[in-house]
């Protein structure tokens, strides 16, 4: 979050800043890459979400329709939506390309703080000051159900890898791991803190959370499985590839791969993947 009303963009190697990007006129919230890294979106208090050119650093347009301030934002993972959260109690779903409101979703009774798209593009999942979570159908916005445990504000949450469970972190101090399927609270971890904040690791059962007392946590999830890694083709010039989140190398799309699984083809990698019948930049949801 920027109080300053600015985002700024990182050389991940060098720490050295590329780009400052001004155009909110209130402080920003959140903000999160495209999956091919080409545009970034910034969610802020001024009530509007704002996307911008990676490379330029160029505003490309502004998302107006929430009545309130926006709280975080996502992108789908082919690339053609936006997903937004709001005081306004709503998450809105946004075309990336024209910038226009394709549904609003209602079923919070409070603030929406926190939203993730699954890795496959089907769902999403939202977090709020309702003290639940809630998952939706990504293309139709039917609430499929909501997730009942914590005892105040929930305030992150995430999806894994595999799309199977969710993690959540709450003002309660505590962080939940949910089954995606079925709803069920599968674990609580009690910390020393409100929970701010939640991400699953990109590679393994394992789970980072930052909590109020200023702890950083990170939690292997023992004995609970993690399945095939969905993972989604992006084309970065040469042709569609798969990177695989373990090895991190990148493997040229065959057409068979789509909507399949298969083992990382790297020599001794292994690492089950699952492949979206998407290529990223290409409609899937909606």
């Amino acid at each position: 979050m920027s109080e300053d009303k600015t985002l700024k963009l990182w050389d991940a190697e060098t720490g050295e800043e590329i780009h400052t990007l001004v155009g909110h006129t209130e402080w920003v919230n959140a903000s999160a890459y495209s999956p091919d890294g080409a545009r970034v979106v910034s969610a802020s208090a001024d009530r509007t979400l704002k996307l911008w050119d990676a490379v330029t650093g160029r505003e490309i347009r502004t998302l107006a329709g929430h009545t309130r301030q926006v709280n975080a934002c996502a992108f789908s993972p082919d690339g053609t939506r936006v997903v937004s959260t709001s005081e306004d109690n709503t998450l809105k779903l946004w075309d990336a390309e024209t910038g226009e409101a394709i549904r609003t979703l209602r079923g919070h009774s409070g603030d929406v703080y926190a939203c993730a798209c699954s890795p496959d593009g089907t769902r999403l999942v939202s977090a709020s000051w309702d003290e639940t979570l809630k998952l939706w159908d990504a293309e139709t916005g039917e609430e499929l159900r909501t997730l009942e445990s914590h005892g105040h504000w929930v305030y992150g949450c995430a999806f894994s890898p595999d799309g199977a469970r969710v993690v959540s972190a709450s003002r309660d101090g505590t962080l939940k791991l949910w089954d995606a399927a079925t709803g069920d609270c599968i674990a609580t971890l009690p910390l020393l803190g409100a929970a701010t904040a939640a991400a699953h690791r990109p590679h393994r059962a394992s789970v980072a959370c930052g909590d109020r007392s200023g702890s950083v946590y990170l939690v292997d999830l023992v004995g609970i499985p993690l399945g095939p890694h969905v993972v989604t083709a992006v084309d970065l010039g040469n042709g569609p590839a798969v990177r695989c989140p373990v090895c991190l190398k990148l493997h040229p799309l065959q057409a068979s791969w789509l909507g399949g699984e298969l083992d990382c083809p790297s020599s001794g990698c292994h690492t089950g993947l699952r492949v979206n019948s998407f290529i990223a930049g290409r409609r899937v949801l909606g």
